[in-house]
């Protein structure tokens, strides 16, 4: 067996895997799985069952992506009625992610032609958008510039 055959027997036999957990931990029978995108520290797949389509996103497990999701899931039900965002799938303990072999997992409802950057990036633009009227009603002070937003990793930064 050559090194893509090697790959490829491999990432069936994770696929397999995962389709166990999910069955196990959301009760949902996997008929297709494939990788959407690949980031450092999480991938997105998208999941087709008999219920209907899903994004999974499976994480490298650290107590600091654990609550960065546990935050990003609170904020994403928060702005449900305001902006289109994930639709989280909860678990068999009643929990909107899994934790299994140092991995943390995450299914929501897929949104039909959009990649996970793509449905981040519409994410964002609507919350721009937001911004901007807040701004014009006087409620935001300052002007709204790439300059004046900041992105938090472990210390502010500007963008």
């Amino acid at each position: 067996m050559n090194g893509k055959e090697r790959y490829i027997a491999g990432l069936k036999k994770y696929h397999k895997h995962l389709e166990k957990v999910i069955l196990d931990e959301y009760a949902l029978t996997v008929k297709y799985i494939n990788v959407m995108a690949w980031g450092y520290t999480t991938t997105a797949l998208y999941v087709e069952t008999d219920h209907g389509n899903y994004t999974a996103r499976l994480s490298v497990f650290s107590d600091e992506k654990l609550e960065m999701i546990k935050k990003d899931i609170g904020i994403s039900h928060k702005l449900h009625n305001i902006l289109p965002t994930a639709e989280h799938i909860r678990n068999k303990d009643g929990q909107y992610y899994t934790l299994f072999e140092n991995k943390i997992l995450r299914l929501s409802k897929h949104i039909e032609g959009a990649t996970a950057f793509e449905m981040d990036m519409e994410q964002y633009i609507k919350v721009i958008e937001i911004l901007k009227k807040i701004h014009k009603a006087g409620i935001l002070h300052g002007d709204l510039t790439p300059s004046n937003l900041l992105a938090i990793t472990s210390t502010p930064t500007p963008l």
